[in-house]
């Protein structure tokens, strides 16, 4: 999992090692949680909070974005969850 802010990789996590991380900006502060192979901000003190009401990400290619942070959080790789099952 990669964390950008202002454009910038800051810093890779793995989502196999539990952990919560507070990511500190300029103009405020999202409390990032890893756990169970899952990700997701916990905490924000943005004023939409649309980066907490995200809710988790686990596979490739999600990712949580704070506009008023500048900071994405996303999950490297491409989709690896099923996006449609087709019969036939």
């Amino acid at each position: 999992m990669i964390v950008e802010q202002n454009g910038r990789e800051t810093a890779r996590y793995a989502l196999s090692e539990d952990r919560t991380v507070r990511i500190e900006g300029a103009a405020g502060y999202n409390l990032l949680v890893i756990e169970n192979g899952e990700a997701w901000i916990m905490e924000a003190d943005c004023p939409n909070r649309l980066c907490v009401q995200t809710g988790r990400i686990r596979y490739g290619g999600q990712s949580i974005v704070c506009l008023p942070h500048r900071l994405a959080v996303r999950i490297a790789g491409g989709a690896s969850g099923l996006d449609a099952v087709t019969g036939g």
